[in-house]
């Protein structure tokens, strides 16, 4: 039995219930003498022999929330995050187990025996009858250890481990060590395992655990602030003419420059294409955005003059094509901004579209997606403080940041698409001192996402990007683009 398919009720969904009220998870009565836990002391759990793991080369980061930790060779991972929670996979290499990371803040502070005590008892619960009261009148849940008082790298922790029933087939164990690393934030390390495989999993997954650290709270949101303290100290340098400058790079009337996507081959002949692009940008007025109104229908909003910005992309993913068509708009002043995004996704003959429209006066956003099916949606995300870069600056910012050429970590709140929110990307713009005239950005566009590592010479022409899993970006002619894309049977239709 795979862990696959042991994914069963969310530890998040648990956490969000017992954050509710201290009386949110059923109790354990007393016909349920049997399923008690099993407490264990801090000195025998120390004792406890740790397993032999042979661990990725580079650690697991979630930066959002300060954690580090090692995680075994060959193991994969999933990132997702909703507001303040944030939620990480990581499944096995041979799929027998998985690891929930979640992180949730709660205005409720309660002692970590208390919150691992009511996970144990919602789970009982889950597989269980409950009296009218809500606690547990029988179960065929089974408490198979409890851990009290762990002190490890990351601090305080405790620690559950409950057997329950399979749908069909073996039980399985389900694992729960909870930390509290600032006030009012639980991280919980979810156990997912089938009961024949605990035995062998659980050394790995408390050896795994071990390795948990959290960097200090305070350290994170002084770094944070001194990097969009950096950014609004920038911007506030730049003038018309630098502005003008960096748009003019992109002039529709110049030299055009594609950049192509690409995985690189290990014998440098025949990479992989996946994907192209380019930007053009000019002066001009909002009402360009869409091209398919007629001028003589233009409102008087449409006239407002400023810097247009134009992104094309075609990539490949599997046998599917995605095709974007980006147009962004920021008036001189910075204070009004207007997006549309049209994507969409070729496979099998079936199209399916979606549109992004954005707009923004002053610190107020209105946001509309149109998904291929479905009802349409209009968010309002909020901005708060200093640091707010538009879309159209957040293209062009590597040109922008090369224009002053201050070597220094940069900080801006940016709207992304992906989350349909605001939050901080970062920047770090430095000149080698080995490498005269090579100056070298890395970009984190939110805590959560894999660095970008972009190259530029010293006019600030790109050079060439490093994303994650080895791919590149590296700008080029159209004629060789055309000849790359022929050569390999790709499509350019």
């Amino acid at each position: 039995m795979k862990a696959t398919h042991l994914l069963g009720m969310s530890v998040l969904s648990m956490m969000a219930s017992i954050g509710l009220h201290a009386s949110a998870a059923p109790h354990l009565s007393e016909g349920t003498a049997a399923f008690q836990p099993k407490q264990t002391p801090s000195s025998s759990i120390q004792a406890r022999p740790m397993a032999t793991v042979e661990f990725a080369e580079s650690p697991y980061r979630i930066e959002s929330i300060g954690l580090s930790m090692q995680l075994p060779a060959g193991s994969t991972t999933q990132l997702t995050r909703d507001g303040s929670k944030v939620t990480a996979r990581v499944l096995a290499p041979d799929q027998t187990w998985i690891i929930n990371i979640e992180s949730r803040e709660t205005t409720s502070q309660r002692p970590l025996s208390t919150v691992v005590d009511a996970i144990r008892d919602q789970i009982l619960g889950s597989v269980g009858v409950l009296n009218s009261d809500g606690t547990v009148a029988r179960t065929m849940g089974r408490v198979i250890d409890r851990q009290q008082g762990l002190s490890l790298k990351g601090g305080p922790a405790e620690r559950v481990y409950v057997q329950v029933p399979g749908p069909s087939g073996p039980a399985s164990v389900k694992g729960y060590t909870v930390f509290n690393p600032e006030p009012e934030r639980y991280i919980t390390f979810e156990l997912l395992t089938p009961e024949p495989a605990f035995a062998q999993v659980r050394p790995l997954y408390e050896t795994v655990i071990a390795t948990v650290a959290f960097e200090d709270p305070s350290r994170l949101s002084a770094a944070r602030q001194a990097a969009v303290a950096m950014g609004v100290q920038l911007m506030s340098q730049m003038s018309l003419d630098d502005y003008r400058a960096v748009i003019e790079r992109y002039s529709p009337k110049g030299k055009q420059r594609w950049d192509r996507l690409f995985a690189p081959s290990s014998v440098g002949s025949d990479d992989q294409e996946l994907g192209y692009k380019r930007i053009t940008a000019w002066v001009g007025q909002r009402g360009e955005l869409d091209s398919s109104r007629e001028k003589a229908r233009w409102r008087s909003a449409d006239r407002q003059s400023g810097y247009l910005l134009k992104l094309e992309a075609r990539v490949l993913d599997g046998s599917g094509i995605y095709d974007t068509v980006s147009m962004f708009f920021l008036s001189e002043d910075r204070t009004s901004e207007a997006w549309l995004i049209r994507s969409s996704r070729r496979e099998g003959g079936v199209v399916a579209t979606w549109t992004e429209t954005g707009a923004r006066e002053g610190s107020s956003m209105t946001v509309r997606i149109d998904p291929p099916d479905g009802q349409s949606q209009t968010i309002k995300p909020s901005i708060e403080g200093e640091g707010y870069l538009s879309r159209l600056e957040a293209v062009l910012l590597p040109d922008l940041l090369m224009s002053k050429r201050i070597p220094a970590e940069y900080g801006f709140y940016t709207y992304q698409s992906e989350s349909g929110s605001i939050r901080l990307r970062r920047d770090v713009l430095e000149q080698p001192e080995d490498r005269s005239g090579l100056w070298v950005l890395t970009t984190r566009l939110n805590d959560d996402s894999p660095a970008q590592v972009t190259s530029m010479n010293e006019r600030g022409d790109l050079i060439r990007s490093m994303l994650s899993e080895g791919r590149v970006w590296e700008p080029t002619q159209l004629d060789r683009l055309v000849s790359l894309w022929r050569r390999a049977g790709l499509p350019m239709d």
